[in-house]
């Protein structure tokens, strides 16, 4: 989340939005780093948050599948005892050299995640407490 905090903070302090008329091609380039966080965040992000990379892939122009659902198999090895593993099961796609502002434009801003509301971050707590 850090990384996610710092890509904020980068944007924040770049302010790309004040150089559209003085520096357009710093402005063009401060937003081409800026999809490089967003989407090298939505990797990483990728294992815990499946659904929401999805959309931020598609947002980005990616099609098709970006990465599997994540599953739990119950392991044996070497006669030990059997325990829960998440195995690596990804389809994953290099980044190749797309261009991904274009299609940012086309979709315009919206929120990959919603923000739970206060209630349900309770009951959550709640529930792993007694867990």
């Amino acid at each position: 989340m850090r990384v996610t905090a710092d890509a904020n903070k980068y944007l924040s302090n770049q302010a790309p939005w004040k150089l559209r008329e003085s520096d357009p091609e710093r402005m063009r380039t401060i937003c081409h780093v800026a999809l490089q966080l967003v989407d090298d965040a939505k990797t990483l992000l990728t294992p815990f948050l499946p659904r929401s990379s999805q959309q931020v892939y598609e947002m980005l122009g990616g099609q098709g599948e970006w990465s599997g659902m994540p599953r739990i198999d119950e392991v044996d090895e070497d006669g030990g005892p059997s325990y829960r593993s998440s195995p690596v099961t990804t389809t994953w796609r290099p980044r190749g050299n797309t261009s991904r502002s274009s299609r940012a434009r086309r979709c315009g801003p919206r929120p990959a995640v919603r923000q739970a509301a206060p209630s349900v971050v309770e009951e959550e707590l709640r529930r792993l407490e007694g867990e």
